[in-house]
This record gives C-alpha cells, structure tokens and sequence, in this order.
C-alpha cells in the first residue's frame, strides 16, 4: 500500500516517516500537491540498480553500445524474436 503525504501539512520526525513506511510499505510526498518524493524499501534489485548507476565501467559499456548502435544499427525486438525463434526450430 502507499501512503500519501502532503508536506505542507507534515510535521512529522523522521523516526515517525520510518514506522509509517514499516505499516504501509511506501510514501509518496507531495510539495504543493505535486509528487516531488518516494520513500520505499530497498530491495536487491534497487541495490543492483544503484550500483551499477555508479560503476563507470557499466556506463562507458552502455556509451560504447549506444555508439555502436548508431554507426551499425540495431536490430528490433521483433527481429531477435524471430531469429530466436529459428534457432529453436533448428533444434
């Protein structure tokens, strides 16, 4: 469930955020009626997701793909479903 708050009418300490998110699960917060923050649990695939935003080398190989990409071109997803499929009815 996720709970919603309205910052312009929260008063609330950080010790009280954290038990509200241990009873809902998650917190969106609003500045102005607008969402501006969400406070959820960190699972393994956000740690995953967090590390590999900050491992330069992932991100020079994502650049080198994306370059790649332009020069070469690439193929649709289409295209890899049916060359998948191909392989296995060769099988």
């Amino acid at each position: 469930m996720i709970m919603k708050i309205n910052l312009e009418d929260c008063d609330l300490a950080v010790q009280q955020f954290l038990a509200m998110l241990e009873k809902k699960g998650n917190i969106i917060i609003y500045n102005n009626g607008k969402p501006c923050c969400f406070i959820g649990e960190i699972d393994d695939f956000q740690e995953e997701v967090l590390s590999l935003s900050q491992n330069q080398e992932f991100i020079d190989y994502l650049a080198q793909c994306r370059q790649r990409s332009k020069t070469e071109g690439s193929l649709s997803f289409s295209e890899i479903q049916r060359r998948l499929e191909s392989l296995d009815n060769t099988e």
